[in-house]
């Protein structure tokens, strides 16, 4: 009796031990066959660590190749929250809120994620790197990034603009020629240990593309004097707004162009919008008298007129339409070239009257006026001229003599 219990006994630890077996290797064989992707990259990201490499972003030089951009080596703070005890991030967080500047709300929010990787501030200064190292704190780390910074502070803002913290173009050349500027990133894994500490062994690396440089139509000393005086007239006429463009009339190339107000392209951070914009190409006035050229020019060019074909000027006050439209002073008799000498309002109304709404259109559109000129800058407007379809029976008076028309200063 006694030997036949110790048999079943020891059949029924056999049988125990036979089922845990199977069921081993059919978890095994699970893990092997069904599982072992999933398990392996969990392995791969304990392991591994994915950075991505910033190109160093292309350099902005004036036409005597004097650069207006600079990409300076600054050090970016990262933490890995996994290997931070919790017990510890409180302290963590009063330390750092004082360094960074930082509220503790946000760089508690960061830490208490379930990553293996985050930043907790971008491109911060030297003495702020400095102070957190002092610290020794584990589980934080630095990365080497490039911030843009700009050397001439305010001058030429609004055409080179500025680049974002990811050194991406938001404003003027820097935004309209981003794709040019921003190269391509690379990337590289890199090997950790079993206390996720980043090792000097990559596994994997592609090198990033440095952005193209560009090189601006802009004369850094031209530009500076520009600004210089635009500013005189800005302060002395307490103007709202004051726009000046300096251009190679033989080649049509834009030596200076400057606004006011502006702002430091260093500070760009809390900048009223207003100051960004760039009002030389997207603000719109009329032109007044100085179009009274296109005017001439249309009559000239298809020799409805000569230069010594005579106008009755009435005197200074001459209808057209239910408007009287004056001269700055009466004029009786005038010669074509004295109707341009003189800026007769009803002298060179009288010379489209010969010419017909058509050609008058015709001629505007010719000058590039309601067009864009297709300067590279963001922003820019195609300004304002109705067609001879939508013209009153007082436009004949007005378009000529520059009203009724929007420009922008680049125009």
């Amino acid at each position: 009796m006694y030997i036949s219990n110790y048999r079943r006994k020891s059949e029924a630890v056999f049988l125990f031990f036979l089922f845990f077996l199977i069921l081993c290797i059919a978890r095994l064989l699970y893990i092997q066959f069904f599982n072992s992707s999933y398990l392996a990259d969990i392995g791969r990201k304990q392991h591994n660590l994915f950075v991505e490499l910033e190109p160093l972003r292309g350099v902005i030089y004036d036409n005597n190749l004097k650069p207006q951009t600079l990409n300076l080596p600054v050090d970016s703070l990262y933490a890995v929250p996994n290997s931070i005890k919790n017990a510890d991030k409180e302290q963590i967080i009063r330390q750092l809120s004082g360094i960074l500047s930082l509220s503790q709300d946000y760089l508690r929010e960061r830490l208490n994620r379930k990553k293996s990787f985050i930043w907790l501030a971008r491109k911060i200064t030297p003495e702020q790197a400095e102070e957190v190292k002092r610290l020794k704190i584990k589980g934080l780390g630095f990365l080497r990034e490039s911030k843009r910074s700009y050397p001439n502070r305010y001058l030429a803002a609004q055409i080179i603009g500025f680049a974002g913290l990811d050194n991406t173009g938001l404003e003027g050349i820097e935004l309209y020629l981003d794709k040019y500027l921003r190269g391509e990133p690379g990337w590289a894994i890199f090997l950790r240990d079993a206390r996720q500490k980043k090792l000097d062994i990559w596994e994997k690396m592609v090198m990033p593309k440095d952005g193209d440089d560009i090189i601006l139509t802009i004369d850094q000393v031209v530009q500076y004097i520009a600004e210089r005086e635009l500013d005189k007239a800005f302060k002395a006429f307490h103007a709202k707004g004051a726009s000046i463009i300096v251009m190679d009339p033989h080649t049509g190339r834009i030596l200076a162009l400057a606004n006011r107000p502006t702002y430091d392209l260093n500070e760009h951070g809390n900048v009223n919008k207003d100051d960004k914009r760039n009002r030389a190409i997207c603000d719109l006035f009329e032109p007044g008298s100085v179009f009274k050229i296109v005017t001439a020019s249309a009559a000239l060019e298809e020799k409805r007129v000569s230069e010594e074909d005579k106008f009755f000027c009435e005197n200074g006050a001459y209808r057209v339409g239910n408007h009287i439209l004056h001269d700055h002073r009466p004029h009786g008799w005038l010669t074509f070239r004295e109707v341009i000498e003189e800026s007769s309002n009803i002298g060179t109304t009288k010379v489209a009257q010969v010419l017909g709404p058509e050609a008058v259109y015709k001629y505007v559109k010719l000058f590039g006026f309601g067009s864009k000129l297709g300067i590279d800058l963001p922003g820019e407007i195609s300004g304002m001229i109705k067609e001879p379809r939508f013209w009153s029976k007082t436009s004949i008076g007005a378009v000529p003599i520059g009203q009724e028309v929007g420009v922008t200063a680049l125009q």
